[in-house]
């Protein structure tokens, strides 16, 4: 049996507190470290414990990414991967056909 190759990471986007990465059906959210800028290093760590403590607060909700994974320091995040992007996207390509009755679904 061959040993299976890992998944190929792919940088999705830099923020201004953490890069996020798309790791084969995983999205991974990690705390952007500065090493010639430690005040801004812990800004950002700190930014990175906010996300992941409102993640635990808010549990599984139909509505909003499923965490999979949070860091023993809180220092990344990993969420579901949905290929289909994301709803700020499916709304500016499909602005013509959602209704009234879609955004208020959406919105609770």
């Amino acid at each position: 049996m061959l040993p299976s190759t890992p998944p190929k990471r792919e940088l999705l986007m830099v923020g201004m507190s953490a890069k996020t990465y798309r790791i084969g059906n995983t999205v991974r959210k990690e705390c952007h470290v500065l090493v010639d800028d430690m005040g801004i290093t812990e800004q950002n760590m700190e930014a990175c414990k906010n996300e992941a403590d409102v993640c635990l607060i808010l549990g599984s909700h139909p509505l909003i990414a499923k965490c999979l994974s949070i860091g023993p320091e809180k220092e990344y995040i990993e969420l579901e991967y949905y290929p289909n992007g994301n709803l700020k996207e499916y709304v500016q390509t499909n602005c013509t056909r959602i209704t009234e009755t879609d955004l208020k679904r959406w919105a609770y």
